[in-house]
């Protein structure tokens, strides 16, 4: 048994159409701005579907650099930029370095002219740059030689504007290069102070230059270098020349009594 579609009503004949306004009917027909409104265009629109009749955005033109314009480049991006043809990038500015609010002085501690097996002793600042007082942990790492003056008193508080002493103890073993380091702790940073001890140099001392004055042709001359090690150790030295002949160009000095 087949199925009949069941007859359409005339608007006439019973159902009543529904109404449109005069308003709603101009703005169906009225083409937007910049749109064709010949007839043949107005019919196209009457068959297309919503996403054909919807407003196409407006396509962006962006200017193109010229030869004077500058191409800034992030770090990591990698190419050729208007800038030059090797393709380095412009740098962006480097932030401003953070400004310390603590410090130390002197920023290194040398020790000199110490002998073996006597103690001596350099003093540190702590100098507080703030407008508050704060605690600072001073401490190095055992060490036979470098010690802190009061093992105790590794706390300190300096207060705003001041400063605070600090006494390092050096004891030697011998007249040789010692090494180490002090560390002072804020809540904000941390500063690492070296400690250097130069130990005994050999020091050399001989004339700057030799004056043969007068010589023979096709003869031989010599002329005697004193050299002198006026320094605490003891050294070797070498001799050697590009158009003269050193008999003993090597040597041994021990140091000046």
């Amino acid at each position: 048994m087949g199925y009949r579609n069941p007859p359409k009503e005339q608007p006439g004949a019973g159902a009543k159409a529904p109404a449109i306004s005069s308003a709603a009917a101009m703005a169906r027909h009225v083409p937007g701005p910049g749109a064709d409104s010949s007839p043949s265009a107005r019919g196209l629109r009457g068959h297309q579907g919503w996403k054909e009749r919807r407003p196409r955005p407006a396509r962006r033109h962006h200017p193109r650099p010229g030869p004077d314009t500058q191409v800034l480049r992030l770090p990591g991006k990698r190419g050729r930029g208007h800038s030059g043809c090797d393709g380095a990038a412009a740098s962006l500015p480097s932030a401003a370095p953070r400004q310390s609010w603590f410090g130390v002085s002197p920023p290194e501690i040398a020790f000199q002219n110490f002998v073996a097996l006597e103690v001596s002793e350099m003093e540190l600042s702590l100098i507080n740059k703030d407008k508050i007082s704060w605690l600072v942990k001073v401490s190095m790492e055992s060490c036979p030689y470098f010690q802190l003056a009061c093992p105790g008193d590794v706390y300190h508080v300096v207060p705003a504007g001041a400063s605070v002493p600090v006494r390092i103890r050096f004891s030697p073993a011998e007249n040789k290069d010692y090494c180490h380091e002090l560390v002072c702790m804020t809540a904000r940073e941390r500063i690492v102070v070296p400690i250097r001890a130069i130990g005994a140099r050999a020091v050399l001392d001989f004339p700057a230059q030799l004056d043969f004055s007068k010589c023979a042709v096709k003869g031989s001359t010599q002329k005697t270098l004193l050299v002198r090690n006026v320094g605490t150790r003891a050294a070797r030295y070498q001799l050697s020349t590009q158009s003269f002949r050193v008999p003993s160009g090597l040597g041994q000095l021990f140091r000046a009594v």
